[in-house]
């Protein structure tokens, strides 16, 4: 259901910010009365913790390049990378051992 509009506004968020998104919805469904907007809006809250660790890895080592030491920043950042991979790793586990456990009653 409401495939156009949510394709537009994935299209739009995707190629610039949610607000383009969000105006791409807005222009096939002036009313909002598909549900797509909201979904979007949804959408995007969810993704944020995930994308802010590869905005910051982006950033960091940008800070880096005119100090002393641009090593530190260099690792610091592939620490980072690292331990948030270990942590999506852990809890990917847990969401996934609690979804067979419910599966098998």
């Amino acid at each position: 259901k409401y495939t156009l509009e949510r394709i537009a506004g994935l299209y739009g968020t995707l190629t610039g910010t949610l607000s383009s998104g969000l105006t791409l919805i807005r222009i096939l469904d002036k009313d909002f009365k598909t549900p797509a907007a909201h979904d979007q809006v949804f959408g995007a809250g969810v993704a944020a913790p995930f994308i802010a660790p590869l905005i910051l890895s982006v950033i960091v080592p940008l800070l880096g390049m005119n100090s002393p030491n641009p090593e530190l920043y260099y690792l610091s950042t592939t620490g980072g990378i690292l331990l948030y991979i270990a942590i999506l790793y852990f809890f990917w586990k847990r969401l996934t051992k609690k979804i067979r456990k419910k599966a098998d009653l």
